[in-house]
Order: structure tokens, then C-alpha cells, then sequence
């Protein structure tokens, strides 16, 4: 039994080796040979081989190449770096010399400032006075600050202030409009609006008051041209003003205020003229008796709606003939007030625009 095993297991190593020796040929064979059918073969590989290791880059040549621009490389920064610090050196010298230059040219305007405005403060014109005022506040004052010439300056403004305000208060209490045309301008350069646009306004509404006491509003017949009269009072008064208190106290609102001032006192003293008018006239009554009046006479003629057939015009009644009186003097009265109220509200309506559009 172990005998006849052998035996069969001898037989197929024997086939295996044969079929491994079939297998190797066609192996071998497939590898030599190359063709278009098999691109792969031993021949043709080797050929390939030997170009790929025949046309193999220098791989040390390489190296040191990359090595060198790594060198280069890095001296190039250290160069770069000592440039840009240079520049930035340079830089910095250039805003230094900036800087000093600003300063002189700064201070060589303050002198020049100083002197002007002691020369015309010596020669008591206010206006150029200010002008330097002006000027020395376009500076840049916080690298003047400290030096002897800036503290002068400073105290000479505030000597021009206090002469600004004493002359500007003395036309105030003595009403000198002219005096007060000559300072009102001064009031703002000099940072004095706040301190002053009281007294400005206190004076404004004292003098509006006495130019309102020419109205006498005692006298209802004349109601309708005290309102006219009134209104025109007003109105010069804001044209007279205006200008004073835009050119002197804009920056604390006085104009504005002035503005409200006027309207607010104009339209009280309207409404009592009206008010007065229509109480002293009667005026609601005199409308209901032509109502009245009206009434009758439809029923009497029906206002000339019922026509005789021979078309004959009616005779005008009394009745007719007082009522339109009485209608006409009432609507003329009427018309005048709306027409003089329209006129002044539309001219205040525009002042207060040409402020607004200006930005005070």
C-alpha cells in the first residue's frame, strides 16, 4: 500500500515538473520576443532600461547647484535687509526734517502774526486785528504751544476780546446800530457769541417791543391796517437784524433765535389785532344778520329764480342792496388780513429756508 502511494505520488511530481518546464518556455519566449502583439518583451524592456539609466539626470551636479542658489539666496536677504532698513533710516530723517521744517515755518507765521497784530492794535483797527486773529488760529497750535510767542499772542487776544465786548456792549445800552454793524462781525472770530448773544437778544426784543408800540391797536377801524403795519415792522426789523446776528452769534443759534423771536411776537400781536377786529366789528353777527337778511329775501323774490313769464326783471330790493354792502365791506376787510398774513408768513417762510439751506 505505501509502495503503490509512492508510486502515484512520484507520477504527478513527474507531470508537475513537466508542465513547469512547458510553463517556463512559453515564459522565456513570450520575454524574447517583440513584436506589436507583445510590446513587452525582455528585448525591449532591457532597451528601456539601459536609455532610463543612460539619460539619468546628475544628481550631485544638482545638489551643489541648489546648494549655491541657497547661498546666494541668503546673502541676497541679508543685502535686502540692510536697504530696507536703510530706507526706513531715510524715512524716518525725511519726517524728522518734515517735521522741523513745519515747526519753523509755524512759528515764523505766529511772529509774523504777533507783529501784525500789534502794529494794528497800536492803530485801534479791530478788523485787522482780527484777521491776524484768523491766521494765528489756521496754525497748528499744538506744536506752538509753550513758546514765548504763542503765550503774547494769546494774551493780546484776549485784550482784543475784552475791547471787542466793552464797545460792542456800549452800542448795545447806547443804540448806536452803526457801532454795533462795526463789532457784530469781530463777535465770532473771537469765540464771544456765547458770552454775548444774551445782551444781543435782550436789545433785539426791547427794540422790537418799542418799534410795536407804534401800533395802536386802541382803534378797532384800523385794525386791518395795523396788521399791515404791523407785519412791515417785523419784516424791517428781520432785514435790519439778520445780518448783525448771522455775522455774530451763528455759532450759538442767535439768528435762529432772533427768527423765532420775531415770528412768535409778530403772530401774538396778530392774533389780538384779529381777535380785536372781529370782536369790535362784530363780525359774527354781521355775518349771521346778512344771513338772515339773505334768507328773507329768497322768500320774499327767491333771488330772482321764480321770473315772471314775460321775463321782467324784478326791482332790486333794500334788502338786496344792504346785503351786498354788508357782504362786500366784510369780504373786502377779510381778503385784506388773509392777503397781509400770506405775505409775511411766505417772507419769514423764506428767511428761515435761506437759513436752513446755509446750515446756520
Amino acid at each position: 500500500m505505501t509502495d503503490l502511494l509512492k508510486l502515484s505520488l512520484q507520477k504527478e511530481l513527474e507531470e508537475l515538473e513537466k508542465e513547469e518546464q512547458i510553463f517556463d518556455r512559453k515564459i522565456s519566449q513570450f520575454l524574447e520576443e517583440s513584436d506589436d502583439k507583445n510590446p513587452f518583451g525582455l528585448k525591449t524592456l532591457q532597451k528601456l532600461l539601459a536609455e532610463t539609466f543612460g539619460e539619468a539626470p546628475d544628481f550631485d551636479a544638482i545638489a551643489n547647484a541648489c546648494a549655491s542658489l541657497e547661498t546666494q539666496i541668503s546673502e541676497s536677504n541679508k543685502i535686502a535687509e540692510k536697504v530696507s532698513g536703510s530706507v526706513r533710516e531715510l524715512d524716518l530723517q525725511r519726517s524728522r526734517a518734515q517735521h522741523a521744517l513745519t515747526i519753523v515755518e509755524e512759528a515764523k507765521e505766529l511772529s509774523n502774526c504777533l507783529k501784525g497784530l500789534k502794529e494794528v492794535m497800536v492803530q485801534d483797527d479791530l478788523t485787522k486785528a482780527v484777521h491776524h486773529i484768523r491766521r494765528f488760529h489756521q496754525l497748528d497750535l499744538s506744536i506752538l504751544q509753550g513758546s514765548p510767542e504763542f503765550e503774547e499772542m494769546s494774551t493780546l487776544k484776549g485784550n482784543l476780546k475784552n475791547v471787542v465786548f466793552e464797545r460792542f456792549e456800549k452800542a448795545i445800552l447806547s443804540n448806536e446800530l452803526e457801532s454795533m454793524k462795526k463789532t457784530c462781525h469781530l463777535i465770532g472770530p473771537l469765540d464771544l457769541a456765547s458770552e454775548s448773544n444774551g445782551l444781543y437778544q435782550s436789545y433785539a426784543a426791547e427794540w422790537l417791543e418799542k418799534r410795536l408800540e407804534e401800533i395802536d391797536e386802541s382803534n378797532a377801524k384800523h385794525n386791518v391796517q395795523n396788521l399791515s403795519t404791523l407785519y412791515n415792522i417785523c419784516a424791517a426789523f428781520v432785514q435790519e437784524q439778520m445780518p448783525l446776528a448771522t455775522s455774530g452769534f451763528s455759532s450759538s443759534c442767535g439768528d435762529i433765535e432772533l427768527l423765532q423771536k420775531v415770528y412768535f411776537e409778530g403772530g401774538a400781536r396778530a392774533a389780538n389785532l384779529m381777535r380785536n377786529y372781529l370782536a369790535e366789528t362784530q363780525t359774527k353777527k354781521r355775518i349771521s344778520e346778512i344771513n338772515a337778511m339773505m334768507m328773507r329775501e329768497f322768500a320774499n323774490n327767491g333771488f330772482g329764480l321764480a321770473r315772471p313769464q314775460d321775463n321782467t326783471p324784478q326791482k332790486t330790493t333794500a334788502f338786496s342792496s344792504e346785503i351786498s354792502i354788508e357782504m362786500d365791506r366784510s369780504l373786502d376787510d377779510l381778503a385784506q388780513l388773509l392777503q397781509y398774513t400770506e405775505t409775511y408768513d411766505r417772507f419769514m417762510r423764506h428767511i428761515a429756508q435761506v437759513k436752513h439751506f446755509l446750515g446756520n
